[in-house]
């Protein structure tokens, strides 16, 4: 029921996202759109801390954590996001903090595959990961699937607000339209998993989400809000069909 809920919620609401800051930068500021986190996250404490027990096991296993590693995994991510982040405050490729931080995250990319892989043979780390091959597989498909569903929502909400001059909250309530569909997907696809039905729902997933970019990809300047709305709902159903959590861990 917990990753049911989990499934629900954490995907049919990504496409009223818009929507609710559209509401909040217009009621209030824009600052507010990341202020209004944190009585959401106060709330969600007291409430893990009333409803979840602790089960911490009586003898806890000793864990060993390769704080090096972790520390250049950090110092990586960040420069990644440095470089993504800044990449136009900096001008491009042509100035000296890009570069600088560029070569800097290089460098720990190479350490860190160097750290990571130098403890153990190439045999010892094919092994763990044939081992976990299914969770790997799952993951990747979550992962390229969040990728198209946020590529699709971007892309769509700056064809509507900038090519089209669409006020803010009206495209929020086109990209609200794709909610319903993505929860009932998500729904039907968690509670009604089989294993035997999971490879039908990847095929029809994947072969739904492709149609339906290809849809996508036919928009002009004379496509109607409705149009836009039902491919968009169509197009996130299948994508969430493809993110069900029992869907896609095999």
């Amino acid at each position: 029921t917990g990753i049911v809920l989990y499934g629900v919620i954490a995907y049919s609401t990504r496409a009223t996202t818009p929507l609710f800051t559209a509401y909040v930068n217009d009621a209030l500021s824009w600052r507010w759109i990341f202020w209004v986190n944190i009585p959401v996250a106060f709330l969600g404490l007291v409430l893990v801390w009333l409803f979840f027990r602790p089960d911490r096991p009586p003898k806890p296993l000793p864990i060993h954590i390769d704080w090096l590693a972790v520390t250049l995994l950090a110092g990586w991510v960040v420069c990644l996001c440095f470089l993504f982040g800044w990449y136009r405050k900096w001008g491009g490729t042509t100035s000296n903090e890009f570069v600088t931080v560029a070569a800097v995250s290089a460098v720990l990319f190479v350490l860190l595959v160097a750290r990571v892989w130098g403890d153990s043979s190439t045999d010892a780390h094919l092994k763990r990961i044939t081992k976990i091959r299914g969770y790997l597989v799952a993951m990747t498909t979550r992962t390229l699937l969040l990728l198209n569903l946020l590529a699709v929502l971007t892309l769509v909400a700056a064809y509507m607000v900038n090519l089209r001059d669409y006020p803010r909250v009206q495209a929020g309530e086109i990209l609200a339209c794709a909610s319903p569909p993505m929860a009932a997907a998500t729904l039907l696809t968690t509670l009604f998993h089989r294993r035997a039905l999971r490879p039908f729902f990847l095929m029809l997933g994947a072969l739904g989400s492709a149609a339906c970019i290809w849809w996508l990809s036919s928009i002009d300047n004379y496509t109607s809000r409705g149009d836009l709305s039902v491919m968009l709902a169509r197009s996130e159903e299948h994508t969430s069909e493809l993110q069900s959590p029992y869907v896609i861990s095999y």
